[in-house]
């Protein structure tokens, strides 16, 4: 009788087909549980890519690139950007040059020019024509070669040094090359 019990027992007890633990095995539980593993380490690749993705800096030429358009373009709204705009110079401009640039602002001499154009004003043209090569790198370093102006008469370039700074490149020195003539 006891026998029997347990067999009825067995057989009213439901199966549940998405327990995995079950002893009893089919190909669906099979398949289902390749299924869920396969869409777990889909989702945390995806989530490690996106993590990666967004984490990468800036390449030291889009730097460049994006920190002369912003600059001119103060400049033309009539800004000082070293002293309206800190936080946003900041993301581009190392601490040292802010530093440094600040110091000789204060001193008896002054500054003669614009730090980043080396100019004492700007031309229209370079707001809007803004060139950036490819990054060169060097020892925890880049440089990378600006143009500024689209005309012959309007042309300067700038030799761009950067260092990585908290992570990203960040601007550490600006030579001018040549001048329009």
């Amino acid at each position: 009788m006891e026998n029997v019990l347990n067999t009825s027992e067995r057989q009213s007890k439901p199966v549940d087909i998405y327990d995995l633990s079950s002893s009893m095995k089919t190909p669906f539980t099979r398949l289902r549980k390749i299924q869920v593993v396969s869409f777990s380490i889909v989702l945390v690749l995806l989530i490690c890519w996106s993590q990666v993705m967004a984490a990468t800096p800036q390449a030291a030429e889009q730097t460049v690139s994006a920190f002369y358009k912003w600059y001119l373009h103060s400049l033309a709204a009539g800004r000082e950007p070293l002293s309206d705009d800190r936080a946003e110079i900041s993301k581009y401009v190392s601490n040292s040059l802010i530093r440094e640039i600040r110091k000789r602002m204060r001193s008896d001499e002054g500054l003669d020019e614009d730090y980043f154009i080396k100019a004492q004003d700007y031309l229209d043209d370079w707001e809007r024509s803004v060139v950036a090569d490819k990054a060169i790198p060097g020892g925890g370093t880049a440089s990378v070669v600006l143009q500024l102006g689209a005309k012959s008469d309007t042309l300067r370039k700038f030799s761009v040094t950067l260092a990585r700074e908290d992570g990203v490149w960040k601007i550490q020195s600006v030579q001018l090359l040549t001048a329009a003539r």
